[in-house]
């Protein structure tokens, strides 16, 4: 009865996994235009101990399409907050149909 638990487990958290990577792609395909931005502030946070103490960098940014300023963030995995510094350019993957759908990408 155990093992049929744990296989059930096992399953479930394949499925999750799965679609959250399919999600992830999905929106990734939809970020087809790219503007310059500028990073306005970069935080380095620890998870959660359940988490193994790994670390997120938010990254936040601002940049223009249209006239209009989007002023977002994007959480990376990791120690990345010597990649981005308050005040670099970089660039922005974004949604052309909602440009709030975007993602920083380092230079």
């Amino acid at each position: 009865m155990r093992m049929a638990k744990g296989i059930i487990i096992l399953i479930i958290v394949i499925l999750v996994t799965a679609l959250g990577l399919y999600i992830g792609h999905k929106r990734q395909q939809r970020l087809t235009s790219i503007v310059d931005a500028v990073v306005s502030r970069v935080e380095l946070r620890q998870l959660a101990p359940k988490d193994n103490g790994r670390f997120e960098t938010d990254v936040f940014y601002s940049f223009t399409v249209d006239g209009k300023t989007y002023e977002t963030r994007s959480i990376k995995q990791g120690k990345r907050d010597s990649a981005y510094s308050v005040g670099m350019p970089g660039k922005v993957k974004f949604n052309p149909n909602n440009p709030s759908e975007s993602d920083v990408i380092s230079e």
